[in-house]
């Protein structure tokens, strides 16, 4: 288990119909960079999230992970937890 920062950005919300049965699905997928260390480039990812809630506040966060290869071969980063180190605030736009 490694510790890092990790820049979270807002979520993005879109829906897709499931090919097999036709329902409308909707799923939030939420960027982030994570940083590898130093001289190294930060990792430029996404989490996709089944649930609006599960959707962190945009800002900066420190986590803790683990990489795991998935079922195509490629590896994937695995966030255990969480604490947040920056929230952004909330930008208004006048109408």
């Amino acid at each position: 288990m490694s510790k890092a920062l990790c820049r979270f950005y807002p979520g993005e919300q879109f829906e897709y119909a499931d090919k097999q049965t036709g329902v409308i699905k909707r799923l939030w997928k939420q960027p982030y960079d994570l940083e590898q260390g130093q001289g190294v480039r930060p990792l430029q990812a996404e989490l996709m999230h089944a649930n609006g809630g599960e959707v962190l506040p945009a800002g900066d966060y420190e986590v803790n992970y683990f990489l795991e290869k998935d079922r195509r071969g490629q590896i994937a980063v695995k966030i255990i937890d969480h604490r947040a180190v920056k929230v952004d605030q909330p930008k208004v736009v006048n109408s």
